[in-house]
């Protein structure tokens, strides 16, 4: 579904032939590089059991063109999947879509397509926008709850106001700009091993 060059790399498992498994299709955490060293744990971990895996880096990032997006880093992934089920003969029931962080929810989203795929989505989260609330919150300090004591001043009491809101008007922002993953929906309409 993309024609953009993608930085991808799909090395073989080791001292199996064929391959003792489908290879999983590893979508990468937030900036994670596929060719940098947090991601060789990965390879590591799949090739040591002669499992081949598919890592691949989002548009945008590293040697792969265009500028990323939400939707880019699901087409991203659906090529990845495509290239295993239309050019390696995988069949979706035996797909394994691994992702970490961000990659989880790319994964699970992508599962959501894919139902008879099997997910493994790690360290991830059920929706975008709730985490940059509960990470704000926390970095600022308040809650919608947050109450306003008496005795500010009139400056530091719309400080305190603007701090509340502006959690929700990043989530707003994000969600506008087409940045949000319903990954706990996507994940129930997977019917695959999770």
């Amino acid at each position: 579904p993309t024609t953009l060059p993608t930085a991808a790399a799909y090395p073989p498992g080791e001292g199996v032939s064929p391959p003792a498994a489908p290879p999983p299709v590893f979508s990468p955490a937030n900036m994670r590089l596929c060719e940098n060293p947090p991601s060789r744990q990965y390879l590591r971990m799949y090739l040591s059991h002669g499992i081949n895996v598919l890592l691949f880096n989002y548009r945008g990032v590293s040697e792969s063109g265009g500028s990323i997006t939400c939707n880019g880093t699901l087409l991203d992934g659906e090529t990845a999947i495509q290239y295993c089920t239309q050019h390696l003969g995988v069949p979706e029931r035996s797909l394994v879509l691994h992702g970490r962080s961000i990659g989880g929810a790319v994964s699970a989203m992508l599962s959501a397509v894919h139902p008879e795929a099997n997910l493994c989505s790690e360290r991830s989260f059920a929706c975008l926008t709730k985490v940059v609330v509960t990470l704000f919150q926390g970095i600022l300090q308040v809650t919608p709850n947050t109450v306003i004591p008496s005795g500010l001043s009139f400056k530091d009491k719309c400080k305190l106001r603007i701090k509340k809101a502006l959690p929700s008007m990043l989530s707003g922002l994000m969600t506008c700009m087409g940045w949000d993953y319903a990954a706990a929906e996507a994940w129930q309409m997977n019917r695959g091993h999770k």
